[in-house]
């Protein structure tokens, strides 16, 4: 999930450089995770164990792209 969720965001971001479309790409990373974490939960816990975490990982995808979109754009300024 993680692979797929940064992927998603990489791929936005060094198309054509636009904050835009690199926050968009994070967003639907992080949606996606966030989907595949419930899915995933639901066959090993049960729904309501995967209805209970997820708060914790919309947060999580939250958190994700309030750091990496600012990080993102300093490397891409000092051409990391």
């Amino acid at each position: 999930m993680k692979n797929v969720a940064g992927l998603i965001g990489y791929r936005a971001f060094t198309q054509d450089g636009h904050t835009s479309k690199a926050a968009i790409g994070l967003v639907v990373g992080g949606f996606l995770m966030v989907l595949g974490y419930f899915v995933v939960e639901i066959f090993l816990y049960g729904l309501p164990a995967a209805i209970a975490e997820l708060p914790g990982n919309l947060l999580q995808a939250v958190g994700s792209v309030i750091i990496a979109l600012p990080l993102s754009l300093a490397l891409k300024r000092i051409d990391l």
